[in-house]
């Protein structure tokens, strides 16, 4: 009885804990050398209003400067608390984007 014990606690550990604990991992690793950067990175270029005095930035320069794809980048954004609006450059409509509160 002991035996079948031991072996549907190992089945379980084995295949429905294990994959579990293993993906929080790799969450908190992509987390830590992954978004945490760029984030950091994307707040930092929105308060900078030496760059951009009005605090847009469009998303073509978000994603040149931090390495990131539109959609990671915007993902990234929205955590921050920034938001988007249109503008209008070189006869053009561009996505642009400003944080909030620039001085939080």
């Amino acid at each position: 009885m002991t035996e079948l014990l031991a072996a549907i606690l190992g089945g379980l550990v084995g295949g429905v804990i294990g994959p579990i604990l293993l993906q929080e991992y790799r969450d908190w690793k992509h987390c830590k050398t992954w978004a945490k950067p760029r984030r950091t990175r994307l707040e930092a270029m929105l308060k900078d209003r030496k760059v951009a005095p009005t605090g847009w930035r469009t998303i073509s320069r978000l994603c040149l400067e931090t390495g990131m794809e539109a959609e990671d980048c915007r993902t990234l954004l929205i955590e921050i608390g920034a938001r988007g609006g249109l503008i209008e450059e070189n006869n053009q409509e561009v996505e642009a984007w400003i944080l909030d509160d620039p001085t939080t």
